[in-house]
């Protein structure tokens, strides 16, 4: 899509496309960023068409992930009081940026006919807890549904799960923040580093903690701004990794050099990003499709040091705007060698024209992810299946189960393979192991079973994700273990 014409002023108000969405804001601080520069950005090209969130809550009857069984009695029921919320709006199309409750809405819409297109994004595919929001969702996918990949890594992670997923459109992000003139010109000031997202051991900021004091012990002016809030799945590792942190920072004395900041928006947020000399990112979160503050440094010039990360390594170039850092994966986890991490980040720091030469190379990226250049095409895509809303498909048959062809791996492609699995569980069967190579994985699941799928199975499941970093996206299992 890079090079594509800006289209003319006034092509949002003759596409026509009414989207209706789900006002309010999300929870987390990273989550509102990207939504918000993403609605905003489509009301640009789009008539949007904002819907209470507690309208839709109110509809769910809260969570229903707690009570799938007492959605499933009601789905019908469901799916008439959708079409009543749709009509009360006037929407045809509605764009849903909440992946868990997605599932939800298709079941319903299933149930009852409803002539409703469903848009939105997909999000940390790799990642165990959510690969059985994607694999209910396959099953119910519909003709008009617009999903978007930001990356080929994401597109194809879901393509490992089911070809269901071959008409995702492929586009990335944007961003709408003007390049901004960087404020690093003074001379011997101390260097700024910035880390911005969660903080989770998947992130590696324990690592970073590690690589900034071996880099401190031989270039002593520069300072660390750690800012985003603390994540993970219990209250108990949050406090542990929090506590790990700060025994770091006690253990190497970086009481002064690095600063916590907490999650940031807004002006705080620009402030950090505009003082900033590197941005450094070592997550190794198989999630991790994309990575929007690599996006965010373009837009202020600021050079990067992350991990040789697929979804990374579509944003950013090794040797232009970005440093890389190899992962080892030879073990059961991820590992970054801070010994590299630490001597390319020092070897940064000392070289002032080459940070000045990636400055302009990042701006220089900047355009493709500009409104002008992803919103168009996108919202055309969307607008053609607006046009077959009330048309519904049949249902095709899904593929069986393809080997990749990489010796003793197998790559996913099992559509509401779950459903089946959660079946057997409930049976009572003994189903200890499953090889994908030999699973004969039968098509056209009921919605029954891709919700029980999506509950029951999926979370059962054992999973051994490899990420090879010489392979895009190459997302693969050794097996699965019931």
């Amino acid at each position: 899509m890079e090079g594509r014409a800006a289209e003319p002023a006034g092509w949002a108000m003759s596409s026509g496309l009414r989207i209706g969405y789900i006002g309010g804001q999300a929870g987390r601080v990273n989550e509102r960023a990207i939504d918000s520069e993403w609605v905003g950005a489509l009301g640009e090209y789009a008539e949007l068409v904002p819907i209470p969130p507690l309208k839709l809550m109110k509809w769910a009857g809260g969570d229903p992930s707690r009570d799938p069984a007492g959605f499933l009695a009601k789905a019908e029921a469901k799916g008439q009081a959708l079409a009543d919320l749709c009509a009360q709006y006037g929407v045809s199309t509605l764009y849903a940026n909440l992946t868990p409750l997605i599932p939800y809405l298709m079941l319903a819409r299933g149930r009852a006919e409803v002539p409703l297109n469903l848009f939105f994004l997909a999000h940390s595919v790799g990642s165990e807890w959510w690969m059985k929001q994607w694999l209910a969702m396959a099953p119910l996918l519909r003709e008009g549904d617009t999903l978007l990949c930001a990356t080929d890594t994401a597109k194809e992670a879901l393509l490992a799960l089911s070809p269901a997923y071959a008409e995702a459109f492929r586009a990335p992000l944007c961003i709408r923040t003007e390049p901004a003139k960087p404020l690093r010109t003074e001379a011997n000031r101390v260097k700024q580093l910035l880390c911005m997202g969660r903080l989770e051991d998947v992130k590696n900021v324990h690592v970073l903690l590690d690589v900034f004091h071996a880099v401190r012990e031989a270039f002593p002016h520069v300072h660390l701004n750690i800012a985003g809030e603390y994540t993970g799945r219990t209250p108990e590792q949050i406090a542990a990794y929090r506590s790990l942190l700060e025994e770091k920072v006690e253990a190497y004395g970086l009481q002064d050099s690095v600063t916590f900041t907490g999650p940031v928006s807004g002006e705080a947020k620009d402030a950090l990003f505009r003082s900033a000399d590197v941005l450094l990112n070592f997550s190794t979160d198989p999630g991790e499709t994309f990575g929007y503050n690599l996006i965010e440094a373009k837009a202020w010039g600021l050079p990067v040091l992350c991990t040789a990360w697929d979804g990374f390594r579509e944003l950013v170039t090794d040797g232009r705007d970005a440093v890389l850092v190899g992962v080892d994966w030879s073990g059961p986890c991820p590992q970054i060698d801070p010994a590299e991490a630490s001597a390319k980040l020092l070897g940064l720091l000392q070289d002032e024209p080459r940070l000045a030469a990636m400055r302009a190379e990042a701006l220089a990226g900047l355009g493709r992810y500009a409104p002008a250049q992803v919103m168009p095409q996108l919202v055309r895509t969307a607008g053609g299946a607006g046009g077959r809303a009330a048309r519904w498909p049949c249902r095709r048959p899904r593929p069986a189960v393809r080997a990749s062809g990489r010796t003793g791996h197998r790559r996913c492609c099992v559509p509401a393979a779950a459903g089946r699995l959660a079946g057997a569980v409930h049976a009572g069967r003994a189903l200890r192991r499953l090889r994908f190579a030999d699973a004969a994985v039968a098509s056209g699941f009921a919605e029954r079973d891709a919700l029980r799928g999506m509950d029951a199975a999926v979370p059962a499941v054992h999973c051994t994700l490899r990420h090879y970093g010489g392979r895009s996206g190459a997302y693969y299992r050794k097996g699965v273990t019931l």
